[in-house]
């Protein structure tokens, strides 16, 4: 009888898993928890609390990842094992790969058939939006990084744990199949998002788990595992180039409209948007473009506009429509100049509506603070303070940016020089000022700003209730 072929013959490995492994079910459990109390930690003290910049998110996500390798790897030194538990003879090494990388089309489309079926079942997800802010606030190096780290990092860090410390543990006290499906079930919740993601992390986690067991080396499943994550480039190139933006230089340029706002492929995109008979409907439209589905910010910020276009009158949608355009200018386009422009217009034109109100003040404020004017930061924020105490959650946005205000100026002072005494020439006094009644010395007020920049910067909005000013 003819040998199989070589690609369907899994490898021989010397004390692998058809045998019990050294470690037990409690070294990858308490590996585990370790991961998870490790990550949440960090990117809670870092993510929530401090607003890290993006060498520190990189760097945490680096040291994760790394931190789990290790710890992979002292486990398996300290029970007396060997590394050829999990790989295979250098040899085999390409043809593992090529196993692996065969069956990433598959995974995709799998995967992809799990998603539309839960997502038909149960709507889009609602939550796990926070890691893709975070992703496009980050500038494009350090967004291409952490794609790497998807890549190549996570997928041997992972493989690691759940495979090959997990999978092989539990295979050899509860049997394949239990085990099989239990490291699944733990690799899908271990990721802690929304729960239509979860089931197709636990689609992935079987195809991987099954990977592992038929071929019997962990060089088969981290390459299945890099080429599925590799997906995720694609789509962050993409949407990296889609997304492409030059923020306005000056506030001249600033009122005018971007280069890409009536561009033929933004036209085209448009006409995915009907018009609808709402202006709920119209808003709900515009968002299934970018924050509730694929992140196309352009096309949402035209949805927006095409609900205060279409429904002037509709006040409420129209002031959310507008805080919606101000909010992706300012987080996902890196516009400040706009986003500012954007929050005075909500406040000249729907200063009625106090909740979107009191986000354009406080987006408006955080503008400001990102374009290095602190003063004004600071003034919008206590602004906001002043007359939208009321809105909820307004307090603790303002104590917020008082904290990153006073930070940034800390900053400042540490980075400034120390002033050297210069000695006093005849006509100059300590005071700075010419002993002839000149200015001397003396430091000069600052110019007037641009014109037209601050219009509406200082003036009283009306008391809830009020009738809506004239557009």
């Amino acid at each position: 009888m003819a040998d199989p072929p070589v690609l369907l013959t899994p490898a021989a490995v010397p004390g692998g898993p058809d045998d019990s492994p050294p470690w037990t079910v409690w070294d990858a459990l308490a590996l585990l928890v370790f991961w998870f109390g490790l990550s949440v930690a960090l990117h809670y003290i870092f993510g929530d609390r401090f607003r890290p910049s993006a060498r520190l998110m990189v760097a945490l996500q680096i040291t994760i990842e790394l931190a789990m390798i290790g710890a992979a790897l002292l486990i398996v030194r300290l029970r007396g094992g060997a590394l050829r538990y999990w790989l295979v003879d250098a040899s085999r090494w390409f043809v593992e790969l090529a196993v692996g990388l065969a069956f990433v089309l598959p995974l995709f489309l799998l995967s992809s058939l799990v998603a539309l079926v839960t997502f038909w079942l149960f709507g889009p997800p609602q939550t796990g939006q926070r890691a893709a802010l975070l992703m496009g606030q980050l500038p494009l190096v350090a967004r291409i990084v952490m794609a790497a780290v998807g890549v190549l990092l996570a997928p041997i860090a992972e493989e690691m744990v759940f495979r090959g410390l997990l999978l092989s543990s539990l295979r050899a006290r509860i049997g394949w199949c239990a085990a099989w499906i239990a490291q699944a079930l733990v690799f899908a919740f271990i990721h802690r998002d929304a729960p239509q993601i979860t089931m197709v992390l636990f689609v992935v986690g079987l195809a991987l788990g099954a990977m592992y067991l038929w071929r019997r080396t962990l060089v088969s499943s981290i390459a299945l595992h890099a080429g599925f994550n590799m997906r995720g480039v694609v789509v962050l190139v993409s949407l990296i180039w889609i997304n492409a933006h030059r923020p306005a230089q000056t506030w001249q340029e600033a009122e005018q409209p971007p280069d890409w706002w009536n561009s033929p492929w933004v036209e085209r995109l448009m006409t995915a948007i009907p018009n609808e008979p709402t202006a709920e409907k119209q808003f709900e439209d515009a968002l299934n473009f970018g924050s509730r589905g694929p992140q196309l910010w352009k096309v949402e910020a035209r949805g927006f506009q095409k609900v205060i276009d279409r429904f002037p009158e509709d006040c409420h949608y129209a002031a959310r429509a507008l805080a919606g355009i101000q909010e992706i200018y300012l987080e996902h386009l890196n516009d400040q100049r706009r986003a500012v422009l954007a929050g005075k217009r909500l406040l000249e034109e729907y200063s009625e509506e106090r909740e979107a109100a009191a986000r354009a003040a406080l987006g408006i404020a955080r503008a400001y603070l990102r374009l290095g004017e602190l003063d004004r930061a600071l003034e919008w924020a206590e602004r906001a303070e002043q007359e939208y105490s009321d809105i909820p959650q307004t307090a603790e946005a303002v104590q917020q940016l008082r904290n990153e205000i006073d930070e940034r100026r800390r900053e400042a002072e540490r980075e400034r020089p120390s002033p050297t005494r210069a000695p006093l020439t005849d006509h100059t006094s300590e005071r700075g000022e010419r002993e002839d009644g000149g200015e001397g010395l003396a430091p000069q007020p600052a110019g007037p700003a641009a014109p037209g920049i601050d219009r509406v910067a200082y003036r009283p909005l009306p008391a809830a209730g009020s009738s809506r000013p004239a557009r």
